[in-house]
């Protein structure tokens, strides 16, 4: 998991480049004091090795994978301290061997990997000493030994920050995608409301005037059942556009042609006519033309059904910040407290008007005006 994260592999493949450099600088001085073939041996294997894991994520992981393999780099690490002099700049591959397993490894692992590096830095260092003496013995163990400790803690330090970091962010990108499908689920379901539902209503209202009509008059049926399948064919369309949506997004057409259609088109269905108070050539983006379309059908079917009104009007303005549609009906109004029993009720279609206009940083405003009628507001930001 930890390598999932780019900058911790690039880091950890910068570490192996770090010892790659170590030991170069450290061959000319090996092969000066005429080395051992254990010390020729490992210089080849750390340096082969330091070079390829350097290159490679995948034999990285392999290493984390299988713990052995990194025993057996640290194991040659600490043969090329035992096997060179004192003081060779080779110690300094020691170091970044220590990093790299603080790095890679949990506590467990690292405590394995750590003491038989201390171990190796520390023989040489002994066995160089000319003296007893109590200072001789504490410098000898507070010296490399302490430092590769303390460079491996580094690297464990290192490895459990970036570890909560993974972690946040896979818990980040698990609770936005959430939060997507939740909002997904509430489009739908005002989609669902604002167009199949209404359609499903009128086919069921339909359905249970059928048996009265069928004993009053065949023909009153016949025309109950025509109205029935063209209700049907409409909710099959309906459910059709939804789903075509779902595949490829809303309509790019331009805002002005799009609100002139939908509103002409409930003008001729319902019978009621609409004034242009003041359309204008508003361009918006798609994602405000898909939220406006059904929160204009809803309000133009709430005119149809609630205010019993004989005339509305409608203007679509814009400026550089903001689109507006305002839908105007000399109707009854709406009673103060209307909003909030219809929700409770299980009405949502004013509520799932707001919603639509806060996907879109927006609102929406309901007025009753002295003289009558309901004026509804409907903003949205450009995007």
């Amino acid at each position: 998991m930890l390598l999932q994260d780019g900058q911790f592999s690039w880091l950890v493949r910068w570490c192996f480049v770090s010892r790659l450099i170590c030991l170069a600088i450290a061959s000319p001085v090996i092969f000066w004091f005429e080395p051992s073939p254990v010390a020729v041996i490992c210089l080849v294997l750390l340096i082969g090795s330091s070079l390829a894991l350097s290159r490679s994520v995948w034999l990285i992981r392999q290493i984390i994978r299988h713990p052995l393999w990194a025993s057996a780099d640290v194991l040659v690490s600490a043969l090329l301290i035992l096997a060179v002099p004192v003081g060779q700049p080779a110690v300094l591959t020691v170091i970044s061997t220590a990093l790299i397993a603080g790095m890679l490894f949990p506590s467990r692992v690292l405590a394995l990997l750590i003491v038989p590096l201390m171990f190796a830095t520390m023989v040489p260092m002994i066995m160089g000493q000319t003296g007893t003496a109590l200072r001789d013995v504490l410098l000898t163990v507070t010296g490399l030994p302490v430092i590769v400790l303390g460079v491996a803690l580094i690297g464990a330090v290192v490895r459990i920050t970036v570890r909560r970091l993974v972690q946040a962010q896979t818990e980040v990108a698990a609770a936005q995608s959430e939060k997507a499908a939740a909002d997904e689920r509430a489009r739908l379901a005002r989609d669902m409301h604002d167009s199949v539902g209404k359609s499903l209503h009128g086919i069921s209202l339909a359905a249970r005037s059928l048996p009265r009509a069928l004993e009053r008059s065949p023909e009153l049926a016949t025309q109950t059942a025509d109205e029935l399948a063209r209700a049907a064919e409409v909710a099959a369309r309906e459910a059709r556009e939804i789903l075509v949506d779902l595949r490829r997004g809303e309509q790019d057409r331009p805002m002005i042609e799009v609100v002139t259609e939908v509103v002409g088109t409930w003008s001729d269905r319902s019978g009621i006519p609409v004034a242009y108070g003041g359309v204008r050539a508003v361009d918006c983006p798609p994602a405000v033309v898909k939220q406006l379309v059904p929160s204009l059908q809803e309000m133009l079917h709430n005119v149809e059904k609630h205010a019993r009104a004989t005339a509305v009007e409608v203007e679509l303005l814009g400026d550089a910040e903001t689109v507006t549609v305002v839908v105007r009906d000399n109707g009854v109004g709406i009673p103060e407290g209307r909003m909030s029993r219809a929700v409770d009720g299980g009405h949502y279609g004013l509520k799932g008007i707001g919603e639509r206009a806060e996907l879109v940083g927006g609102g929406v405003s309901v007025e009753t005006p002295s003289g009558g009628g309901t004026e509804i507001r409907w903003t949205a930001t450009r995007q």
